[in-house]
């Protein structure tokens, strides 16, 4: 009776993940076939154009739009996305749902690591806290390389465990191998080695524990990473060297009280308010008791903050964060007395509308540059624009207009025609002080939830980040539940120069 007994209850636990991993498979797909924009859309046009460099010059190193060879991250996110686009063509969806599957992956490898600290109750739980946090939503369907890299990090820490428990050394250095190959993907799966080799060296209070079997680890590692760092040498050695010391190039590095603010706004939104404030207390309370297991999920959370605060600009660095953080925070719920056992699931409840917000503000509508290859041509034309919008979305223009050129100018006043179709693209913000008339609006729609004649939206305050500036409510004339348009404006304007004389002051 006792083992029927605990197989059902297998069972239920397997029923349950499922229906996580298909909560976030639906939230991850609507809507996922929308253009390039958004939060973080320069990541996706930058991975969707070595992707296709790729197709074009498979044996070449990936290079951007420009053609130039990039050393950092490593390429094989690149080449995963390139065998993606060659299967079913370059389309962002494919991209996206290439990005999914790993969040997928991820969830499964959260509740496999949880289970062998814990169980299968605090598994499931860590599982759809994983899933339900903003950041995780939010980069798990961007086309970029942290949802990949996660899960390399993920699986090495899950195969380290089982050398923890098992004594066998084939899990120390599948460890080893995962950390290996993640760092084709991004560099960053060495600090794993960082983290595990900090929690060792604490718990030995030395480096007692340093012998054949992490030595032999360390150096598959090594063997899987030299081929990368061969080639990046012999093929520029110059470039290599200055794009692979990114970890010494942080956007804005730690500075102050201000920037330690927006990190911990950052964390507190991108984790959700609820997963912030339990990992919190759940970190606290390992402060005098805590098993080896928890130890190296406390130092990975340590390490990987460094990273988040050396790279505070780039909010999807508190993503390796957020697994190790919703772990620690199942064992948290599962202690919560039964007469209070609604309270996990009003979390949960809780977390996912809030990311479901973020979602419908951040990514959807953000769609109206993939109208330019319509409003443009096909053709060879010139499209000028600012400095500052070529930087912020030159990679997005080079997407949707691969064959056109673009142009930077320090005066948009001053532009004309040049012959063969010209255009001016400018943003909000800029066209303000320039007498122009005549716009084309592209893109923006603020999106929301709807609920009844209500319909409320979260806004950030940046689309790179999760912290919230306000919420905005109205009353409108849609019923039922869902996702709705709250507002619209035009935030890009494009003119043609070829019917447009710019004015002179």
């Amino acid at each position: 009776m006792m083992a029927k007994r605990k197989k059902s209850a297998g069972d239920k636990t397997l029923f349950w993940l499922i229906v996580v991993l298909a909560i976030s498979l639906l939230v991850g797909v609507n809507r996922a076939w929308e253009g390039i924009g958004g939060y973080h859309g320069w990541n996706e046009a930058y991975y969707s154009n070595k992707a296709s460099s790729v197709l074009e010059h498979p044996f070449k190193y990936p290079s951007n739009a420009a053609g130039n060879l990039f050393t950092s991250p490593p390429p094989l996110y690149d080449y995963l996305l390139a065998s993606v686009y060659l299967v079913f063509g370059v389309n962002v969806l494919y991209g996206r749902l290439l990005s999914i599957l790993f969040s997928l992956a991820a969830l499964t490898l959260t509740f496999t690591v949880a289970d062998l600290i814990y169980g299968r109750r605090e598994a499931l739980l860590a599982s759809a806290l994983a899933a339900f946090a903003p950041a995780h939503v939010l980069v798990g369907r961007n086309i970029q390389t942290d949802m990949a890299v996660s899960c390399f990090l993920l699986a090495s820490l899950a195969s380290y465990l089982r050398w923890w428990k098992r004594k066998d050394r084939r899990y120390l250095y599948l460890a080893c191998f995962f950390v290996g190959v993640g760092f084709w993907i991004k560099q960053i799966t060495v600090l794993f080695l960082v983290s595990a080799a900090l929690t060792e060296t604490y718990l030995s209070k030395g480096f007692k524990w340093v012998g054949r079997p992490h030595l032999t680890g360390l150096l598959i590692s090594a063997v899987i990473i030299a081929p990368f760092i061969a080639y990046g040498l012999v093929l520029n050695s110059g470039a290599f060297i200055t794009g692979s010391s990114y970890l010494a190039e942080g956007s804005r590095s730690i500075g102050g009280l201000p920037a330690l603010l927006h990190c911990l706004r950052e964390l507190f939104w991108g984790f959700s308010p609820a997963l912030f404030i339990l990992s919190a207390y759940s970190a606290y309370g390992l402060r005098s008791k805590r098993s080896k297991q928890e130890l190296l999920l406390l130092s990975m959370l340590a390490v990987f903050l460094l990273l988040f605060l050396k790279y505070n600009y780039h909010s999807y660095y508190l993503l390796p964060m957020v697994y190790p953080a919703a772990v620690l925070s199942s064992k948290t719920l599962v202690k919560i007395p039964k007469r209070w056992k609604w309270v996990p699931h009003l979390l949960l409840a809780t977390m996912l509308l809030n990311s479901m917000l973020l979602l419908a503000a951040s990514k959807y509508g953000f769609n109206g540059l993939s109208t330019l290859p319509r409003l443009v041509g096909d053709g060879k034309t010139t499209v000028y624009m600012s400095d500052y919008t070529f930087g912020s979305y030159g990679e997005i223009l080079g997407f949707y207009l691969p064959d056109a050129r673009l142009a930077v100018t320090d005066d948009l006043r001053k532009i004309s025609d040049s012959g063969g179709g010209s255009y001016l693209l400018i943003q909000r913000s800029e066209s303000e002080n320039l007498r122009l008339d005549g716009f084309t609006p592209l893109m923006r729609d603020y999106y929301g939830m709807s609920a009844g004649f209500l319909s409320f939206i979260l806004k950030p305050s940046n689309y790179h980040g999760y912290a919230v500036d306000n919420v905005y409510t109205q009353w409108g004339d849609n019923l039922g539940f869902g996702f709705t348009n709250v507002t619209s404006y035009g935030e890009f304007y494009l003119v043609d120069l070829s019917s447009y004389t710019s004015p002179t002051t």
